[in-house]
């Protein structure tokens, strides 16, 4: 195994351990939590099919590295998103109130999802943000149509709201402009 992939899957394991533990530490010390519930949310219905689109986002995450490569900028950006993140999770902890769910194959999968990820690690979500920053980095119209899906999913299985997805999208525009100044200084040092 290469490096940089080395460097990367490194990488993913400190975010995926810090956002739960961030969530776990939300979960037991937030004295008050935020609910970002707008009227505009209640527009979007709870379909648990699209937990499906939901969980694509991971694949979506991956897809530059076969594509890029500059690794390092791309770490770089993620790095920054991952921090600015968590300490927005961490200062202003929010909560979602979750709906009841039935009995079919899709809400089974989101009953998991809902049983490994505590209702708080919400502004700005980070599949949104995760997603976006990925999407530009491939900047191809399919792509960002897949962004788009995933966005409207976190709203259609109850796992976020409408400002979470706003707040994600401006996470990941700014890790992406990140992405692109390192970017930039790679390709200017060769």
């Amino acid at each position: 195994m290469d490096r940089s992939w080395k460097i990367f899957l490194i990488v993913a394991l400190a975010w995926s351990l810090s956002y739960i533990i961030s969530n776990a530490y939300v979960e037991k010390t937030a004295e008050g939590y935020i609910n970002y519930h707008s009227s505009f949310d209640d527009l979007f219905p709870l379909i648990p099919f699209f937990v499906i689109i939901y969980i694509s986002a991971y694949a979506l995450f991956f897809l530059p590295l076969f594509f890029e490569q500059e690794f390092k900028p791309y770490v770089f950006g993620l790095l920054s998103l991952a921090g600015i993140t968590l300490l927005i999770f961490t200062i202003f902890p929010g909560i979602i109130t979750r709906p009841q769910l039935g009995t079919d194959i899709f809400s089974k999968i989101l009953a998991w999802i809902y049983s490994i990820d505590n209702p708080h690690n919400l502004f700005p979500s980070s599949h949104v943000s995760l997603s976006f920053f990925s999407a530009c980095i491939m900047n191809n119209k399919w792509i960002y149509f897949w962004f788009a899906l995933i966005a409207i999913s976190t709203l259609l299985i109850k796992q976020h709201y409408i400002v979470d997805v706003i707040g994600g999208i401006a996470v990941g525009g700014l890790a992406y402009a990140i992405y692109r100044t390192q970017k930039k200084k790679v390709q200017g040092a060769k």
